[in-house]
């Protein structure tokens, strides 16, 4: 978790860079599947979120696809709002 304060009328950017566990990228690399859930946070305004994914293999196919681009062999990038919780699979 964070806090970030923004004064009205004012617009700011909160980034997270995460990388995975060793033993959760092992098992990503077996399976060839990547599943991620984010969550609407309860009672929350909604909100722009970008994603930025990078795998260890080669992307095959991903969902939903009219929200997430593959932008390279192993990367795929997405723009939405977070108004619902969004579930994204990469295989």
């Amino acid at each position: 978790g964070t806090f970030i304060s923004i004064e009205p009328r004012h617009a700011g950017t909160l980034s997270f860079t995460y990388i995975l566990p060793d033993s959760l990228a092992s098992q990503i690399l077996l399976d060839r599947k990547y599943n991620l859930l984010i969550q609407k946070q309860a009672g929350a305004k909604v909100h722009n979120l970008d994603i930025d994914i990078t795998l260890p293999y080669n992307i095959n196919a991903i969902s939903p696809s009219k929200i997430l681009h593959k932008t390279g062999n192993n990367e795929a990038i997405g723009e939405w709002d977070l108004s619902v919780d969004r579930r994204i699979t990469i295989e």
